[in-house]
């Protein structure tokens, strides 16, 4: 069985939440472990590194983009 039909048998919120959306994060499509670390995490949600860092390791634009912002968002900085 993949990896991603593991985890959406357990976790069926997620599961109707990804096949609910029109738009879908390709990361996500392919597997659930290209951000979450199955069996064990320092960080929140079993993420591989905080969500900041995780987020901007793709979207290399974003953060150049946050930090120059004139207003920061509280969530997106922590």
């Amino acid at each position: 069985m993949p990896a991603q039909e593991l985890c959406l048998r357990c976790h069926e919120p997620v599961k109707w939440a990804l096949e609910s959306k029109e738009h879908s994060h390709k990361p996500v499509e392919k597997a659930c472990s290209n951000c979450h670390n199955a069996h064990n995490s320092e960080y929140r949600f079993l993420l591989h590194a905080p969500t900041r860092q995780l987020c901007t390791s793709c979207h290399v634009g974003v953060d150049k983009v946050m930090r120059n912002a004139e207003v920061s968002n509280e969530p997106v900085f922590k």
